[in-house]
Formats: structure tokens, C-alpha cells, sequence
């Protein structure tokens, strides 16, 4: 059976697909038949294998062999943010979209893509959602700003004002390039100016600069891409003992694009709660891909509840924001919904934390007291069962301090 079909090279291109390559030969074919495959024919695809030490290098050029819409570029090993500049140098379409080679794509995902900029005329159009894969799951994430075009003052109040913080549990706007289309021209201003010794975040400081110079953003309520969360070679799985020093990069990068743009103080005042959520999850970069289980504190009762529920979380003192924490590292529950009756001070600090009087009993499916005392959590509970939330609901459990 053909794993692929043959594509014609067209001279005119309406989407650069850029994949860096790095060391996934297990995964790469995958990759490229979803690619390959597109209801769109009108792109070309260029890889960049940076300094692979397996056969990947040699599974592209079987690919560009037979498919003449492949550019094939072989390089000594650069890095991420390397790679992607020297893929979008050789770009010819006005339109640029990256994949990783160790995921996959629906193959309506650049058809659609590219009739929502054209029709929105968007410097940038994001998917809202991705689908992370486990090899025992497949879990959809969403980001918290809804779909819909955004330009002006709505692009002000609606993008920049969330799009680095958290709401509900879901990001703003999902960082990663990848499930994004950008307009060429935007993209190369921006891309040149992060720093390829950038590591971790480096998606986000591109998105994010990209964001701050773009007149019309357009979010579209689907998810085509399919983010691969299970092996050895993922980023995520590595220590950094350097993570500060890459920290500081971030902010540098991040600070010196947003002084060049348009409302640059609303934008500087949101890097700051970007970079102080990096440092609060900093240990899993620090210790590992579950470095939130490598500093003492306060376990979060995951066995009570079902994975994927949507979650109320009562309470944002020590045992809260413990809780928090794990929750948003894991990706445990779909939605969580964090109150506490000095919710005005609390969120003040910059944590995603509501008032409590404004939750009904539709918006979650299960209740965490997180309340060291056990007095104190008796009154919440009473609290929640005179705002008919049923008794079975609402779960508290002594906590427990341990290595998290």
C-alpha cells in the first residue's frame, strides 16, 4: 500500500509548512503523511534536519524524492529557534505554518486555516484548541479567549489583557507556533528578534511578539493539531538546571518587543504575570517533566475526583495554591474554576482566583475544599450545600504535606 501521494511543486505556494526535524524517526512518516495529504495542494513543505543522528535525515530526502513539493535542508544541529529561522529564510508563500515532526495534523487543517485569513484578512489565525496524545489518551485543550475576529480596541481589551494568564484553567492563547497561521511578513520581523539560545518558552516569545505587532488576529473554535506527549526526545521531559538564565532571556526578548509596539504598557504589565507564572512552575523544568512532585507541599486528592471534570477549587492560601499548582502541571481536570472569599486581594497578585458568590452549581461538576482546618472547611462546606450544591459533590480530605 502507498503511504503517500505524490505532489506536483507549484510555483506559486499559499502556505510554507516549516518542520524542524530533530532525532524522531519512530514518528517523522506519520508527520509527513498528514502533511502531504492536505485538502490544500497549493503548499510546499520544507524540513530542516538539524544534525539528526538517526535516520531522519534519510526519510526526508526518500519523501522529497517522490513528492517535489518537499525542500529538503540538512544542517549541523542549531537548536529550535535556529532551525524554524533558517526554514522560514527559505519560505515562498505569504503564508507560514510550523509543524513538529513528532505530531500530526487533521488534513483540513490548512484548507480551513487559510480561508479564515483570507476571508478575516488576519495577520494570524490560531486554532482555539490542540489535542494532546498520550499513547492511553487523547485530551483536548482549549484556550480561554473565545473565537472571533479581534482588531482595534477589541484586540486591546479582549487579546492583549489575557492572552498570557491563566482563566479557567486554559491559557490565553495557546503559545505554541503550531497551531497557527502567520502572515510571512509579521512572522520575519518578529522570529528574528528571539534569541536562538532561547530553549523553554521560546513558542510563547514569538507568539506573543507576533500578537503585539499584528492589526487583526482571528481565533477559529476548532483543533486540528495533534500534539504528541509520550517519548523520550519531548522537551518537556529534560531537566534545565539553566532555566533562569533562560528565564531571563524570555523576559528580555519579550520586554524590548513590547516597547516597540502599541499599548506597551498594558503589555509590559502583562509580562509581568507571564514571568512570575514561570517562576511558580519553574520545578518542573528544574526536576523534570513532573518536577511538580519534587518540592514539599500539599497533595492534591487526584483520587477523588474523575480526570477531565470540571472543577471547583474553594480556597487559595497554602493548601489552594499547592493545589493549583498541580492541577495546572497535570492537566487533570478540563476546567477549573478557583475561588476564595478574599478573592479581590488574592487576584490582585495577578492568581486567576473569582468570588466565590458568583459560582452556580452548572459551572462544576465536583468541589475541592482546600482548607487546612477542618472547622473552616466545614463552614465552606455548609456555604456550598445553601447554594444547592449537592453533598456528594463537595470533597474535602485532611491535607497531606508530602514530596509534590
Amino acid at each position: 500500500m502507498e503511504q503517500f501521494k505524490l505532489g506536483e511543486a507549484t510555483m506559486d505556494p499559499k502556505i510554507s509548512v516549516i518542520i524542524p526535524v530533530y532525532n524522531t524517526e519512530p514518528w517523522l512518516r506519520k508527520c509527513l503523511d498528514s502533511v502531504i495529504n492536505q485538502t490544500l495542494k497549493e503548499i510546499e513543505i520544507i524540513c530542516i534536519d538539524d544534525g539528526s543522528t538517526d535516520k531522519s535525515g534519510m526519510i526526508l530526502d526518500e519523501y522529497a524524492a517522490k513528492d517535489s513539493r518537499f525542500h529538503v535542508i540538512h544542517k549541523s544541529n542549531g537548536g529550535l529557534v535556529n532551525t524554524r529561522k533558517t526554514g522560514l529564510s527559505a519560505a515562498q508563500a505569504a503564508f507560514i505554518c510550523f509543524i513538529d515532526s513528532d505530531d500530526w495534523v487533521d488534513q483540513n487543517m490548512l484548507e480551513n486555516m487559510y480561508k479564515a485569513a483570507i476571508k478575516t484578512d488576519a495577520d494570524i489565525t490560531i486554532n482555539r484548541g490542540f489535542f494532546l496524545e498520550n499513547k492511553n489518551y487523547s485530551y483536548l485543550l482549549k484556550s480561554a479567549i473565545p473565537a472571533g475576529t479581534y482588531r482595534d480596541n477589541d484586540l486591546i481589551e479582549k487579546v492583549y489583557r489575557k492572552m498570557m494568564r491563566i482563566e479557567n484553567g486554559s491559557t490565553g492563547i495557546i503559545g505554541s507556533l503550531c497551531v497557527k497561521l502567520f502572515r510571512r511578513s509579521l512572522l520575519e520581523r518578529q522570529i528574528n528578534a528571539v534569541d536562538d539560545r532561547i530553549k523553554i518558552s521560546e513558542d510563547e516569545v514569538c507568539t506573543f511578539l507576533c500578537i503585539a505587532h499584528a492589526k487583526t488576529v482571528t481565533i477559529i473554535d476548532e483543533a486540528y493539531y495533534h500534539y504528541r506527549k509520550s517519548h523520550d526526545t519531548s522537551m518537556t521531559y529534560k531537566i534545565h538546571e539553566d532555566y533562569f538564565i533562560n528565564l531571563n532571556l524570555v523576559y528580555h526578548t519579550l520586554k524590548n518587543g513590547f516597547l516597540s509596539a502599541d499599548n506597551h504598557e498594558l503589555l509590559l504589565n502583562e509580562l509581568k504575570h507571564f514571568i512570575n507564572r514561570a517562576v511558580y512552575t519553574s520545578t518542573k523544568y528544574l526536576f523534570g517533566t513532573y518536577g511538580h512532585r519534587c518540592s514539599y507541599g500539599y497533595l492534591f486528592p487526584f483520587q477523588a475526583i474523575n480526570k477531565g471534570c470540571r472543577l471547583l477549587l474553594y480556597g487559595a492560601g497554602i493548601v489552594g495554591i499547592s493545589y493549583y499548582r498541580q492541577l495546572i502541571t497535570t492537566y487533570f481536570c478540563s476546567k477549573i474554576i478557583w475561588v476564595d472569599r478574599n478573592w479581590e486581594a488574592i487576584s490582585a497578585h495577578g492568581l486567576p482566583v473569582e468570588n466565590p458568590e458568583e459560582i452556580t452549581k452548572d459551572m462544576f461538576d465536583v468541589a475541592v475544599i482546600a482548607i487546612l482546618e477542618k472547622n473552616t472547611a466545614q463552614s465552606i462546606r455548609t456555604y456550598l450545600l445553601e447554594k444547592n450544591i449537592p453533598d456528594e459533590n463537595i470533597i474535602w480530605h485532611n491535607p497531606v504535606i508530602e514530596s509534590i
